[in-house]
């Protein structure tokens, strides 16, 4: 719509350049129609311009309060306690390793407690490089720390590499910042970022059921409202007593 207001403006002020010079009666008429013509198609085009800054600005505070709930669900996840591992929604903290594969393929090599200590050391290392926002040798064309990659591989294993991989796609995909770690609200059952929806949803089906089995005081039920810090330390202090 914006573009084919400018290109009729732009004609519209072809024709005046070539009608400017004639003195004809008839042709001064056509002059000024054009004119009237063009100052309707500029006025458009402003109030489109001024239409298409409105929604953008909208669409930035749309954002920011999307951006908000978001951080908002998070903390609440991250306080609930009754929450089972196994649950298909949850945190997930970002670029961060499962030491498992690095514990069984050192459990390989050495007994359990050397493993552990080994596989710790490797698994933190290879933290510090997802960590490095230079190093990044997940890209079309594998040219850069690809072969940091392949020695890992071939010295403790597919799943250990798979890990790590999927790490640095994680942290391309949600990290704009730099900060380390960064929390998101994960679906697990599906390996992707859970959406605002499925958040609330669960929430709200994981509350519905502890009230099915009856579950005491309504009152404990306090992680499902955003309560601050402060106030629920008082609250617990108070319960205490």
């Amino acid at each position: 719509m914006k573009q084919k207001l400018e290109l009729e403006i732009q004609q519209l002020n072809a024709s005046l350049g070539r009608l400017k010079d004639f003195e004809n009666d008839e042709l001064r008429m056509k002059v000024d129609a054009l004119l009237m013509n063009l100052r309707d198609k500029e006025e458009s085009l402003e109030e489109l311009e001024e239409f298409n800054q409105k929604l953008i600005i909208k669409e930035h505070k749309s954002n920011d309060e999307l951006q908000y709930a978001r951080k908002i669900l998070i903390h609440i996840f991250k306080e609930i306690s009754n929450i089972s591992d196994d649950e298909h929604i949850g945190v997930k903290r970002i670029r961060d390793l499962n030491t498992k594969p690095f514990i069984n393929a050192m459990k390989k090599r050495y007994n359990a407690d050397e493993a552990e200590i080994r596989a710790s050391r490797l698994c933190s290392l290879w933290v510090e490089n997802i960590k490095d926002t230079n190093w990044n040798p997940v890209k079309i064309v594998f040219v850069d720390g690809v072969a940091k990659l392949n020695r890992l591989k071939k010295r403790i294993g597919q799943a250990a590499y798979n890990d790590i991989v999927a790490a640095l796609i994680e942290k391309n995909e949600n990290d704009s910042s730099g900060e380390y770690p960064l929390f998101e609200l994960w679906n697990y059952e599906k390996k992707r970022r859970a959406t605002l929806q499925e958040g609330v949803e669960f929430l709200f089906q994981n509350r519905s059921n502890k009230r099915k089995r009856g579950n005491g005081d309504p009152a404990d039920n306090d992680h499902f409202r955003f309560i601050p810090q402060r106030q629920r330390s008082k609250r617990n202090r108070i319960r205490k007593l």
